[in-house]
């Protein structure tokens, strides 16, 4: 956890808030696999290929699909740069 540097805040958070990862108890090498193997998958996988993937429930691989492709097509959602 990360504490805010306002004395008067002191409010504790962490690198999820403000992300699709919030409020997701899975870790991010889970989120991270997922959107790496729903980027590389030509004709889309299904919330079951992805649940056996992982090694979490379908549930929880549906879940994660959509929150995902939400961010996918967000146009407000910056991508990442830098000099080339």
């Amino acid at each position: 956890m990360l504490r805010c540097n306002d004395k008067a805040c002191g409010k504790q958070f962490s690198a999820k808030v403000g992300t699709i990862f919030e409020d997701s108890p899975l870790p991010l090498s889970h989120w991270f696999v997922a959107v790496w193997t729903i980027a590389n998958f030509k004709m889309g996988i299904s919330s079951c290929e992805l649940a056996r993937s992982l090694g979490v429930t379908q549930k929880t691989a549906w879940f994660m699909l959509h929150r995902i492709r939400l961010a996918m097509t967000t146009p407000t959602i910056r991508k990442l740069g830098g000099v080339r």
